[in-house]
């Protein structure tokens, strides 16, 4: 799995990856959301909104051929890289 690009949407409370697919054009998104606190952003890891509204959704396509756990795994990666507390 390639992770393209990390986002961060503190209005929306939304954080996200793009990854590469089943065909080298394919372009996957992996989204949860975030808990915004006193001075950052945070993510509830085991309660995070993956399967909730859009977020179900979007990060389908990319649990089903990737596997859920992996593609997680990615996304708090990145997101504590880009200074998001895991929690």
């Amino acid at each position: 799995m390639i992770v393209h690009m990390f986002g961060h949407d503190v209005g929306e409370g939304r954080v996200w990856i793009t990854v590469d697919g089943r065909k080298e054009t394919d372009r996957w998104t992996v989204q949860c959301l975030t808990k915004q606190g006193e001075r950052h952003s945070m993510i509830q890891m085991d309660d995070c909104g993956i399967y909730e509204s859009e977020c179900s959704d979007v990060n389908e396509p990319a649990f089903s051929y990737w596997g859920e756990n992996r593609c997680m795994t990615a996304l708090f990666k990145h997101a504590k890289a880009n200074g998001i507390e895991l929690i």
